[in-house]
């Protein structure tokens, strides 16, 4: 019988789909060396913005009036940046500055701060705590300034009513136009609305002292932390001092201000207008500013100008990748490309931890102000990875500012994971074809392997003869080598097994010729008169010897023939209940000490058959059955249809068969009997005819012990003929 291989048991395809499993290291590789590029690149692109950083600092250095050191009141100088557009003073609220909020300039009160030289910044004396905080920024637009202002006062105190200038928070400005005088503007804080600007005359706060000036206009809002301001004015009125400055009251019967917080000295109009913006523009126009971002300080970390957005600042032009075009690329980008940007995602999760997100000054900025020069990542506030570096900017001997150029590390990134999604792309192929290509090697193989052993079970049918001889293959592989050594071996066995059926009738004709001399001297010897009777009991035992010897060679040769004769035999439909019965008559009668008993159906049991030969199997199993058969027990004889098949069964009362015997008592020179009928020999052969007859006709036969007693039961099935 063939062996049945499970499914799960593993094969070939199994083993090589196994091996092949080795090839996704491959993208593993491919990752970690796309990373060693990626890390050659980060460092080239580290350097290119360390030398745009250091480019840029050499082109400012020794340019004192664009920085606060070019006069020893730092605090005294206000930055005027150009704005791209007008401001609405009057819509209540600092959106229109969002973009400018990071040049905020911020007075604190305090003894060093924000200025030390201004004698109105003063320490608080009791009152609400505030402390009072002024944010400053100073635009300019066509011919207006425009001034932004919040002020951080937790408790504002408004005029009791009217127009009053005293005991209440106030906003007072400083003003110096081309001509050199001063005056001084006061803005009373009340209930949100448009603020009104007074101009002082005298030297009293009294009413009289303040006229009205149409050209300040503005809005007061106020809030939980304080109130914002919006101004607009003329660029005439501050062409050459800006002063802005606090006043904050916590007692509104008090005729002095609890803190002042002022840009400068209010009352020498010690402040001055500095646009380094449009200068710092101007300079750096030459400089290839695409692809960075470039911010220049003062030494006070005061941002003075700003070019570029970190969101494009990338470095690396990375051209978008297309969804059109077949299905494959749709494919790819749709579904592949999603996936793979996820994997990478989680491992850099894993390889590059994110850095905290830093919220205050950079510490690269913070190096470079201090006279160093220094390069670094940071994390934006959106989490977002920058490559920054800053560069000193040195004037009259001392540093004056810095410069920070910074890049986001988005585009190196999508080009690596570009690169990557290409070769992982190509990865994919070459894993998609070579498994396939090894699935398919596999087939081919474990095919040629299976009808190799195919041809090879079915070469030598059920009784070990030679059936059908396998087909050497044409190969020049090790299989086809194993093809035709097997063909080969078969074929000997054959010719051998050929020989040995061939044997048997040779021998049995070959040794009749000298039994039959032997024979006929014994009979001429014996027609001698011998007086001697021990003479004659010599030959009577050589006359029994040759008997014996006669025999056995009618025997051999009778199994021989008998192949040879089932090879040419007719079948004919015949009814197998009438033969049976017609064979127990004559068995009462060949064997009158025997009794037999027969059991056979009414109903007719048609085969196909020859009744001769099946008349000589029943006479070879009943034969048996009588011999070992006990003194006054029955033979039985049965015949009848079950399951779509004829039955015909011999049983008799007696020794049981050995377990080990039932499936080998039908094979040649197998026997069980100690000692032969009459000392007769026993080579086995009868069972063994009786099996050729059944096989003969595609039947079966087999032999079991019986159910009860001791006995043997003999049982023979054959195909049912439909007769109709």
């Amino acid at each position: 019988m063939t062996e049945q291989r499970s499914w799960w048991r593993p094969g070939l395809r199994s083993k090589l789909l196994a091996l092949s499993s080795l090839l996704l290291a491959l993208p593993w590789f491919g990752y970690q060396y796309i990373r060693e590029m990626e890390t050659y690149l980060q460092r080239g692109q580290e350097q290119a913005v360390a030398s745009m950083a250091q480019a840029l600092a050499l082109t400012l250095n020794e340019r004192p009036l664009l920085f606060n050191t070019a006069t020893g009141d730092s605090q005294s100088r206000l930055y005027v940046y150009p704005l791209p557009f007008k401001p609405d003073v009057h819509d209540g609220t600092l959106d229109d500055w969002r973009d400018f909020r990071q040049h905020e300039q911020a007075f604190l009160e305090g003894s060093s701060s924000p200025y030390p030289g201004n004698a109105k910044t003063i320490y608080r004396d009791g009152g609400q705590g505030d402390p009072l905080q002024m944010n400053l920024l100073v635009g300019e637009h066509g011919d207006d300034l425009f001034l932004y202002l919040r002020v951080l006062d937790r408790h504002v105190v408004a005029p009791k009513g009217g127009l009053q200038l005293q005991g209440s928070d106030g906003v007072t400005l400083a003003l110096a136009g081309n001509d050199g005088s001063v005056n001084h503007y006061r803005l009373a804080v009340q209930s949100d609305g448009t603020v009104q600007a007074w101009r002082q005359t005298g030297a009293a706060l009294e009413r009289e002292a303040y006229v009205p000036e149409p050209r300040i206009e503005g809005r007061i809002t106020l809030s939980d932390s304080g109130y914002d301001c919006e101004l607009q004015l003329p660029v005439a009125l501050a062409s050459r001092t800006l002063v802005v400055a606090v006043e904050d009251v916590d007692d509104s019967d008090s005729d002095k201000p609890a803190a002042i917080v002022a840009s400068g000295d209010a009352n020498a109009a010690g402040g001055t207008l500095q646009r380094p913006a449009s200068v710092l523009e101007s300079l750096l126009a030459a400089q290839p500013l695409a692809n960075f971002r470039v911010r220049v300080y003062d030494s006070e970390a005061q941002l003075l100008f700003e070019h570029g957005d970190i969101t494009h600042a990338t470095g690396l032009q990375i051209p978008p990748r297309s969804t059109d075009g077949n299905l494959w690329r749709m494919f790819r980008t749709r579904f592949l490309h999603p996936l793979y940007d996820g994997v990478l995602v989680w491992l850099d999760a894993r390889n590059n931890p994110p850095l905290p997100a830093d919220v205050g000054q950079s510490p690269q900025l913070t190096v470079a102000l201090q006279g160093g020069a220094q390069s670094g990542y940071r994390t934006e506030t959106g989490g977002m990875r920058t490559l920054e570096a800053a560069w000193p900017i040195a004037a009259d001997g001392q540093v004056a500012g810095a410069v920070l150029v910074d890049q986001n590390l988005a585009g190196l990134h999508s080009a690596r994971n570009q690169s990557l999604s290409s070769l992982f792309d190509a990865m994919l192929a070459i894993l998609l074809l070579t498994i396939a290509a090894l699935l398919v090697f596999a087939g081919s193989l474990s095919r040629r392997i299976r009808n190799l052993r195919d041809q090879a079970e079915h070469s030598i049918d059920d009784k070990g003869r030679l059936h059908k001889p396998p087909q050497p293959l044409r190969s020049r592989d090790e299989i086809g080598d194993l093809s035709r050594a097997i063909a080969g071996m078969v074929e000997r066995i054959g010719h051998y097994n050929q020989y040995l059926e061939n044997l048997t009738a040779r021998l049995s004709h070959e040794l009749r010729t000298p039994v039959t001399v032997v024979r006929s001297s014994l009979e001429n010897l014996r027609l001698l008169n011998h007086a001697d009777h021990e003479t004659d009991t010599y030959l009577q035992r050589a006359e029994e010897g040759i008997s014996r010897l006669n025999l056995i060679l009618t025997n051999m040769s009778e199994a021989t023939r008998l192949e040879q004769i089932l090879q040419g035999t007719d079948t004919q439909p015949l009814r197998l209940e009438q033969l049976v019965a017609a064979c127990v008559e004559q068995y009462r009668q060949v064997y009158p000490a025997a009794r037999f008993v027969a059991e056979i159906t009414g109903e007719p049991v048609w085969v196909q058959g020859s009744a001769e030969h099946l008349v000589q199997l029943l006479d070879k199993v009943v034969a048996n059955a009588v011999e070992f058969s006990a003194a006054g027990r029955p033979v039985r004889l049965a015949c009848n249809e079950d399951s779509g098949e004829a039955v015909l069964t011999v049983s008799n009362s007696g020794p049981s068969l050995d377990p080990g015997m039932k499936d080998r008592i039908f094979d040649s020179m197998v026997s069980v009997r100690p000692q032969g009928t009459k000392g007769l020999p026993h080579l086995g052969l009868g069972l063994r005819i009786a099996k050729l007859i059944a096989d003969f006709h595609h039947g079966e036969i087999y032999a079991d012990n019986l159910i009860g007693e001791p006995g043997v039961i003999v049982v023979v099935r054959l195909p049912i003929l439909h007769h109709d």
